[in-house]
């Protein structure tokens, strides 16, 4: 019998993994690689603190999504410094300046940069497909 139960939460559980695997894509998915102004280099021009500062944003989200999405708007510190923790990653923005240099994705600008898919070599940047 606990077997069975065991395996009855575990299918439970592996349903409601799916149903939230098929809600439509959220506007942050893109938005921390692709938005407007966005770095992009290839593997000989590739500058790692450059890539970090200007190939992923400073998503402002309101406070219950950044819970929510383990802060990821702080993408650029997360780049900078990939083993700080999601809870660590607002604290080190505060206190180091010059993380603050870059310009904030706003939730509604965000949705702009769902059209952005393609990286155009000739114009050095990302165009709607």
């Amino acid at each position: 019998m606990r077997k069975l139960l065991s395996i009855s939460r575990k299918i439970l559980l592996t349903d409601e993994l799916r149903k939230i695997q098929d809600l439509p894509p959220l506007p942050h998915r893109g938005a921390v690689h692709q938005f407007e102004g966005v770095y992009w280099a290839r593997r000989n021009d590739w500058d790692p603190v450059h890539a970090a500062m200007e190939g992923s944003s400073f998503y402002d989200l309101p406070p219950v999504l950044r819970w929510f999405s383990g802060n990821i708007g702080y993408h650029h510190v997360h780049h900078l410094g990939p083993r700080i923790p999601n809870y660590r990653l607002k604290e080190c923005f505060d206190v180091i300046p010059a993380l603050k240099s870059r310009q904030p994705l706003t939730l509604r600008g965000s949705l702009a940069c769902i059209r952005l898919k393609l990286w155009d070599e000739e114009r050095q940047e990302l165009v709607a497909f």
